[in-house]
């Protein structure tokens, strides 16, 4: 990251100074100053607005020197000082309007994978990032574990204490997992009580250790609050990532209801059969 924008900011100063001396070279019969904006609309979207605005500002010292290089000295300094302010403004507005709209089209990008209510992935933000990470674990071959977190009893939190005692239990809910996952894990509100956590060279030794304590931790939380909600956890490993998320999802997703069947308030991690593109589990 650092890197590139570094060498943004380099093709942007040999941008500026090739202008320039284009400006020079052609003289004042040829108006070229408008090739300046192209560069600051590239320091801008790409860069920070910190960044846009230096270029806005080299850029209108640029435009100045080359421009004095060529007038007629008879142009009063006055004039010439309010020639480059008046260049400079408008430089560093365009730097400014333009960093603004992508920040805000980024801010945008960020709310529409965000689950307002939790702060966590929503869940086409958790699909989009566990995609992503499927694809490193192709790549460098490390086990993955695809994990399903249902809060049991939610509903009847929900219902009897009515909506803001359920909306408190999902934040601390929201805790627990923050807390307890590791910080290379990825994790999601799926629906309304349901979680999506993505654990990234994880064994099923590995998941285990730590859905098993995400489960304890959220069980004396909630106890804590006298709320009578725990989790039921299924999980499904995969030695390589298989190549369909959702099959992987459905499977991870049959592993939790298995648990909801056997009692709730417990923890299963399974073993996907290897070159199992329907990430079918080991019996």
């Amino acid at each position: 990251m650092r890197g590139s924008a570094t060498l943004l900011l380099v093709g942007c100063v040999a941008g500026i100074a090739l202008i320039a001396l284009i400006d020079y070279a052609t003289g004042v019969d040829v108006r070229v100053f408008p090739l300046y904006f192209f560069v600051i609309a590239a320091a801008a979207w790409k860069g920070s607005r910190n960044a846009a605005i230096a270029m806005a500002v080299l850029s209108a010292m640029s435009w100045g020197v080359a421009n004095m290089m060529v007038h007629e000295r008879a142009i009063s300094e006055y004039v010439w000082a309010i020639n480059i302010i008046a260049q400079l403004s408008a430089f560093v507005l365009v730097a400014v309007l333009i960093s603004t709209v992508r920040r805000q089209l980024t801010l945008e990008q960020d709310r529409s994978r965000t689950d307002p209510l939790t702060g966590l992935l929503n869940t086409r933000g958790f699909l989009d990032r566990a995609e992503f990470l499927f694809a490193i674990a192709r790549r460098t071959g490390c086990a993955v574990t695809l994990a399903y977190i249902d809060l049991d009893n939610f509903k009847t939190v929900n219902d009897q204490h009515g909506h803001q005692a359920g909306d408190a239990a999902l934040q601390v809910a929201v805790e627990v997992l923050r807390s307890t996952l590791r910080e290379s894990d990825v994790v999601g509100r799926l629906g309304g009580d349901e979680f999506g956590a993505l654990l990234l060279d994880a064994t099923k030794m590995d998941a285990e250790q730590v859905l098993e304590r995400v489960r304890a931790q959220l069980a004396v939380a909630m106890n804590g609050r006298d709320w009578p909600i725990t989790a039921s956890v299924g999980a499904i490993t995969f030695g390589s990532a298989p190549a369909s998320l959702d099959h992987a999802l459905r499977a991870a997703d049959q592993v939790m209801y298995s648990v909801k069947r056997a009692g709730k308030n417990r923890v299963r991690v399974e073993v996907a059969k290897p070159d199992s593109a329907a990430a079918t589990v080991v019996p």
